[in-house]
């Protein structure tokens, strides 16, 4: 990954620590792994960002940031990519999400309780969560290993240009 193009836009860690949101988690924030841009931090951030992402309740953010210092994830990385999900992509997401929930809910035979009978929205909305659940989960495991085999490419490509670079040179 573009270390320095990342760096160039991330503020530094003791600016966010003066912040009154980031003062609510105390000594947890000095843990270098939330801040440091390593392979493994970003592919945590990356997955906790894409799973709560999917998940349908407010402060998604906050649920973000909390995951990422109990699994040691990149809590800026997290946080970004909790806004993938956004009003414009609401529709396309939580449709996908509901459309998926409704029809794992039929083959499982979810709803044949009396109370979904005479509350039709409880069984709307626990679709909406069926689907959440199974997408959210398999979008963080995709970005997990995305991040670290794109990562991966990313130094092998730098090898290969500094081996070529240091033959030229040196001829």
């Amino acid at each position: 990954m573009p270390r320095k193009l990342i760096k160039k836009y991330l503020p530094e860690a003791r600016v966010l620590k003066r912040q009154k949101l980031f003062q609510i988690f105390g000594h947890w924030l000095g843990d270098p792994a939330l801040w440091q841009l390593s392979r493994t931090s970003v592919a945590n951030g990356v997955a906790i960002g894409l799973l709560c992402a999917y998940l349908p309740i407010p402060l998604e953010t906050l649920a973000a940031m909390m995951l990422a210092i109990l699994f040691r994830g990149n809590i800026l990385v997290a946080a970004a990519l909790v806004w993938v999900s956004n009003p414009l992509t609401w529709p396309f997401m939580f449709g996908t999400a509901y459309f998926l929930g409704a029809k794992l809910s039929v083959v499982l035979g979810l709803f044949e309780l009396e109370f979904f009978q005479n509350f039709p929205i409880a069984r709307h909305y626990l679709d909406l969560w069926i689907g959440c659940l199974v997408i959210g989960p398999l979008l963080a495991i995709t970005g997990f290993f995305a991040t670290h085999w794109l990562w991966r490419l990313h130094v092998i490509t730098r090898w290969k240009q500094r081996k070529h670079f240091k033959l030229r040179n040196s001829n």
